[in-house]
């Protein structure tokens, strides 16, 4: 009996521990799958997935050798990372188990074979136990773009699972990708084409619990997904012509910055100096100092320190440090006429019109309002400068009364010049925080 022959009559064990870090790799064959399957089946799928893909078994030739690959998931430990805390998990578990084991899988090729998702599925010693035939393999196992089961463990909507693997496809390797779909293609994607014949209806129950799920951000519960999500409508007059998607990093990749040392050696004492203090202030220091030199230089890099260290030592800061040194440093603040000033040693610096009404209100709220007015600020700088300023815009233009104080300031400003002012910026955030303005600011995120 040959070699091959002896592997076709094993089972093929991986046991390996389900972490939230776990890889888990995008497929072609989930991408294109028209299976409806409840919520918590998707996340069994892709807790296996990452069972196979930790077990370092990509290989679908070698999986191929063998009858069943067999893979077990601690039952405590699933509910642990999915947060499934309630008396109906196990009984929940066994329908999901019975409904992908149930489940046909139609594999390519001519003729078309179906086999099930699971092959078998068994409960021993707190353990779910599943068999998986290698026919549907490619269902599990892929290879290039991957994310981390951690990235999904709050999804609640059924359509996000695969349509969020399609992003990342899109995004590969990138910050940023920006695409458009008509109508007809979106609703093809998730297999609605016959329903839903107005934009509104399929935005509000296909669209926004998909857009819930990738960007909310609860504030009793991390939001650990890693892209943000942004969607609107292109039109030709006025009819729509598709839908454009912008799909982001939620923390940029980082960029090896082999030459951060030698960067640093040749820096002067004040470029060392901005170097030092935006290391351990920024959130994600060398790469974002190693950008700003690269796309500004060594003047820039000191201003833009000694803008925030101004900006810090004279309390003008309402967000984090943190998040202040951050956007500092990707998008250059600094303040020419200022820098001079504290060269030339004089304290006084300019107040725009209306800076004394503008700042007297910030003292005078309550610190619970603070935190909220830092949150909404952290959530809109978090966003990409196009819907930043996509959402000032729609401000503006929704405002009831042109003729008010507060619209005809914030008109007279460009958006820059509102979000990089401390008392503009908290202006505009107490703007937004009204309540005919709060369903616009909830939209976008």
């Amino acid at each position: 009996m040959t070699e091959q022959k002896i592997a076709k009559e094993k089972m093929l064990t991986i046991d390996k521990e389900l972490k939230k870090t776990n890889p888990v790799y995008i497929t072609v064959d989930r991408l294109v799958s028209k299976m409806k399957l409840s919520v918590l089946a998707e996340k069994i799928i892709r807790a296996i997935a990452s069972n196979i893909a930790e077990g370092n078994c990509t290989n679908l030739e070698d999986l191929s050798l063998y009858t069943n690959i067999e893979t077990s998931i601690n039952t405590k430990t699933f509910c642990e990372i999915f947060n499934y805390k309630n008396d109906n998990c196990f009984t929940n578990l066994a329908d999901a188990r019975e409904e992908l084991q149930y489940t046909g899988f139609t594999l390519p090729g001519k003729c078309r074979p179906t086999d099930s998702l699971i092959a078998k599925s068994y409960v021993k010693n707190g353990n779910m136990y599943f068999q998986i035939s290698p026919l549907v393999l490619p269902y599990y196992v892929g290879k290039g773009i991957d994310y981390e089961l951690i990235n999904i463990i709050n999804f609640k909507n059924v359509n996000t699972f695969k349509f969020y693997e399609f992003l990342l496809d899109k995004l590969k390797n990138e910050n940023e990708a920006i695409f458009t779909l008509s109508f007809e293609e979106t609703k093809e994607m998730f297999h609605v084409a016959k329903k839903y014949e107005r934009y509104t209806d399929f935005k509000n129950n296909v669209l926004k619990p998909i857009l819930k799920d990738i960007n909310e951000e609860n504030y009793n519960k991390e939001n650990f997904c890693n892209i943000r999500l942004a969607i609107e409508t292109v039109k030709n007059g006025r009819k729509m012509s598709g839908i454009k998607f912008t799909v982001t990093r939620k923390n940029p990749k980082v960029v090896p910055v082999i030459s951060l040392n030698i960067i640093k050696e040749k820096l002067t004492k004040q470029g060392k100096e901005a170097y030092n203090f935006f290391q351990f202030t920024s959130n994600n220091g060398l790469f974002e100092i190693d950008s700003c030199i690269r796309e500004y230089g060594e003047e820039r890099l000191i201003q833009v320190y000694e803008y925030v260290k101004y900006q810090y030592d004279n309390k003008k800061i309402k967000t984090s440090l943190k998040a202040y040194a951050s956007n500092a440093l990707r998008k250059g603040w600094c303040d020419p006429e200022l820098i001079n000033r504290l060269t030339k040693k004089k304290s006084q610096t300019p107040q725009p019109d209306n800076q004394e009404m503008l700042d007297a209100p910030k003292e005078q709220e309550p610190k619970l309002q603070e935190t909220f007015n830092e949150k909404i600020y952290n959530k809109i700088v978090s966003m990409t400068p196009k819907q930043q300023q996509a959402l000032f815009e729609k401000t503006l233009q929704n405002y009831p009364d042109k003729n008010a104080f507060s619209y005809k300031l914030l008109s007279s400003k460009t958006y820059e010049e509102v979000i990089n002012h401390p008392g503009l910026s908290n202006f505009y955030i107490k703007t937004l925080k009204e309540q005919k303005f709060i369903d616009i600011l909830m939209d976008q995120f």
